[in-house]
């Protein structure tokens, strides 16, 4: 596939992921490749991803197409293991000839699977992944649709300083994403005027949360923000429900979102925060920026 010819189905294809296109559907399908995880640590928020881009090839074929043409998505289940996702990317490319890729769940898989977009000079949306590493690669064929993961927790840092509150304390898991997410939150606390008087990273959450939860009982935070995937995050509330422990406010990375979180969690669950993508409010600094074609 021609490079060219690769980045007008991207460009057109962006486009049109936000608006309704106008055009009569031709022979030949257009293929967008993407792996999703059925399996494995990222089967509940890969669910939705997965959802989101069937929805969107529905509507787009009711609607005519792309570029004329029908959208097929090709789709594989990578089974949340990086080594997987490697070889289904190079698939989709060398044997399946798709046109375009999107990205899997998650900043670890979409590191590894973009490797092999890259390689063969094929764009890839970065539909689910945020993690500031993605970017530092000097890549030219991958583009992003999340604010970048060290701007996550901007607005709950602007709540809780706009409530008075001074203390802080961060938890997060030890991989790409959820260390960038801390390295965000330690620079954006300081902006404002927040303490962190608890920081921890952990690997072994089964092993590491309990001693970690029975430190940060002890530094009475206003705050708490707890950096990891659904598993670790449901891990640590159940943990706190066993000691009755909640700070003043509390947030997690994803897992609030998710359709089922309520009734895994139960009343436990009101007044948890989660992160917003985009705000209008101007207190929250999104970087502006734009592109010419």
């Amino acid at each position: 596939m021609k490079n060219s010819h690769n980045w007008i189905l991207f460009l057109s294809f962006t486009i049109l992921f936000i608006m309704i296109p106008l055009c009569q559907a031709g022979e030949k399908p257009i293929l967008i490749g993407a792996t999703v995880s059925l399996e494995g640590k990222y089967v509940e928020t890969s669910a939705m991803v997965k959802n989101g881009y069937k929805l969107w090839v529905e509507q787009i074929n009711k609607n005519g197409g792309l570029l004329g043409r029908p959208v097929k998505l090709i789709l594989y289940n990578d089974k949340s293991q990086k080594s997987l996702a490697a070889s289904l990317y190079e698939k989709m490319i060398v044997e399946d000839k798709v046109d375009l890729t999107l990205s899997p769940y998650g900043t670890p898989l979409t590191m590894i699977a973009s490797e092999a977009t890259e390689k063969h000079g094929y764009v890839m949306l970065a539909c689910a992944a945020a993690g500031e590493q993605i970017w530092e690669r000097g890549y030219k064929y991958i583009f992003g649709v999340y604010a970048p993961a060290d701007r996550y927790f901007i607005g709950f840092l602007d709540v809780l300083a706009r409530n008075g509150f001074e203390s802080l304390g961060l938890i997060f898991e030890n991989s790409s994403f959820n260390i960038s997410i801390a390295k965000g939150v330690r620079g954006w606390a300081e902006r404002f005027n927040l303490n962190v008087t608890y920081d921890k990273g952990f690997d072994d959450a089964g092993k590491e949360l309990p001693l970690i939860l029975k430190q940060v009982m002890e530094k009475n935070i206003d705050g708490l923000i707890f950096s990891g995937y659904p598993p670790e995050c449901y891990t640590f509330i159940d943990l706190m429900k066993k000691v009755d422990y909640r700070p003043k406010s509390i947030t997690f990375t994803i897992t609030p979102i998710l359709p089922g979180f309520y009734e895994k969690v139960g009343p436990f669950a009101e007044g948890i925060f989660a992160p917003s993508q985009w705000e209008p409010d101007e207190r929250i600094p999104f970087q502006r920026f734009s592109v010419n074609v």
